[in-house]
């Protein structure tokens, strides 16, 4: 948008590393045009998009205990997703959840509206995030065991194939090295097992590397669980009830595969705020599958879910880097910036604390690309500087 190297519409189909966000992209220009890149609009936008996706939940699913979906509102609106509402390029994973929730919620209904969000989600979600691609992936799957309409199928089937190709595609052949994504030779590696298992438990770690094994530990034990509960009375029947009932557990599932099979090499991964998306996705299909299964200790089945609720609710508003800590430290370094800009005529000066804070002292993103768009926002008063006489 600031270069202008290419044009607007070449742009929105240009992959982003291994991604293909069109819709985040379009998000982009629209606040570009409107909004002079107030950045603002996606704390709010992301909020909206949250509390959405909560009661589209809700209305879907209002059947279940209320503990049960006291804990799954605690999951989609967790302090740990702070670092997603208010990060612009973090969007994504919200719009993401939508999706998610919005297929799961109406794959199974042959109505004409329920055709339409369920076609919409398939369609779009890859072509917003890499998660995205376990709509599809799940919609390919359920289609052998789903009693819809032949056309209803193809359509399904048709809309599929063609988003994962895209989505997968495009970004991939714009790749420098082609050679460094050979994510299959990943699974002889001891770090994609690792990551498999703790991201699943991302959502109840701190944001700190050496939780990451507690994780791994976790995970292995939900699904030793799930493997325990399917293999009692194991037959066929069963099998099929799995796969068409438990769409966030599966489609959870899948997204772990993804990220351990295309983020192997670092640990850090397993606790890091934005793979809680995936993980709440997990949990959600986990405490279901649990509750729909396990029909003794019914006690004690509550009391962990509200354990497990208020363990979460502090969690996510007290613990380093989530909720209030983040809000504060970040709204702490804007400000910072802001003033600079605002009060030192020493543009250079507050170009390079403004680097410095917003690449976390890395070198990854060139200073001079970034000197370019400061002053381009300077000159047509965008952004930060939409009310200042820069």
């Amino acid at each position: 948008i600031q270069f202008k190297e290419i044009s607007d519409l070449e742009w929105i189909f240009t992959g982003a590393n291994i991604h293909f966000i069109v819709l985040p992209k379009i998000l982009y220009l629209i606040n570009n045009q409107i909004f002079q890149l107030n950045f603002a609009f996606y704390n709010y936008l992301s909020l909206i998009l949250i509390l959405l996706t909560t009661i589209i939940f809700l209305i879907k699913n209002n059947k279940l205990d209320f503990s049960l979906l006291l804990l799954i509102v605690i999951l989609i609106f967790n302090g740990k997703q702070f670092p997603n509402f208010t990060q612009a390029s973090n969007i994504s994973w919200i719009i993401c959840l939508l999706f998610i929730v919005l297929f799961s919620c109406n794959y199974k209904n042959t109505s004409y509206k329920n055709i339409i969000y369920t076609s919409f989600s398939i369609t779009f979600s890859p072509m917003t995030l890499g998660i995205g691609f376990i709509v599809p992936i799940y919609a390919l799957i359920v289609l052998f065991f789903l009693k819809l309409e032949n056309r209803i199928k193809l359509i399904y089937f048709l809309l599929a194939i063609f988003s994962l190709s895209i989505s997968y595609y495009i970004p991939h052949s714009q790749l420098l090295d082609p050679q460094n994504y050979n994510y299959l030779s990943n699974l002889f590696s001891l770090n994609f097992y690792l990551i498999f298992f703790g991201v699943l438990s991302n959502i109840y770690l701190p944001w700190l590397k050496n939780f990451g094994i507690l994780g791994t530990f976790i995970g292995i034990f939900q699904i030793l669980v799930i493997l325990k509960i399917l293999l009692s009375n194991f037959n066929l029947k069963k099998v099929r009830f799995f796969i068409l009932e438990n769409p966030y557990l599966i489609m959870g599932i899948l997204f772990a595969g993804l990220v351990a099979l295309t983020r192997p090499t670092n640990l850090a991964t397993i606790s890091a705020a934005r793979y809680s998306t995936g993980s709440i996705i997990f949990q959600i299909g986990f405490w279901i599958f649990v509750f729909h299964n396990i029909n003794h200790f019914n006690f004690k089945k509550s009391v962990l879910i509200k354990f497990l609720s208020i363990y979460l609710f502090v969690l996510g508003v007290y613990a380093p880097y989530f909720g209030f800590h983040w809000q504060i430290v970040r709204s702490n370094f804007e400000a910072k910036i802001i003033n600079c800009f605002k009060n030192n005529d020493k543009i250079d000066f507050c170009k390079k604390q403004a680097y410095e804070i917003l690449m976390y002292n890395g070198d990854w993103y060139e200073y001079e690309k970034f000197s370019f768009q400061i002053d381009s926002l300077i000159e047509n008063k965008k952004s930060l500087f939409r009310n200042t006489n820069k």
